[in-house]
């Protein structure tokens, strides 16, 4: 039971924060132990579960993408599969923070890759879901890149 209040406490703190910069929040520690990483999944299934609306399904993927880049992102597309009624608000969560600019200068460079590679792992793991994610970049003229990578990778 502690670890799920820690867990639910590091959620809050990035809610707390989500107006700051992702380039200028701090890493969590407890987010980045790879030892806790598997429990934290769990944790996370529980929270979103039992307590639904505790914590927004946005505050929850940007916590999880500021982990360890491959955990993050396995995490969030775990979540994904397994919450399919909740889909809109992850994709939605994940578009987020896509913009056009692929400049190195842009601050947000690496979390826009970041959340490009997620959204790609994504329709590779549920199929099923990329012509609905690749007809939604398109219409709201975000990621001209990942259209044309979830185009080239899901419909040869």
């Amino acid at each position: 039971m502690q670890r799920v209040k820690l867990v639910a406490i590091e959620f809050l703190r990035f809610e707390k924060n989500e107006k700051t910069l992702e380039s200028e929040r701090q890493p969590s520690e407890l987010l980045n132990s790879n030892l806790f990483a598997q429990e934290l999944l769990y944790i996370t299934h529980a929270l979103i579960h039992y307590m639904p609306g505790f914590i927004s399904v946005k505050t929850i993927v940007h916590a999880l993408l500021s982990m360890s880049p491959a955990n993050g992102q396995e995490h969030v597309v775990t979540l994904v599969f397994n919450f399919p009624l909740l889909f809109d608000e992850f994709i939605h969560a994940l578009y987020d923070g896509l913009v056009n600019d692929y400049s190195a200068e842009n601050p947000n460079y690496q979390w826009l890759l970041l959340r490009e590679n997620t959204i790609l792992r994504i329709c590779r793991n549920i199929p099923h879901h990329a012509l609905r994610i690749r007809g939604d970049l398109v219409k709201n003229l975000k990621s001209p890149r990942l259209v044309l990578l979830i185009t080239i990778e899901m419909f040869p």
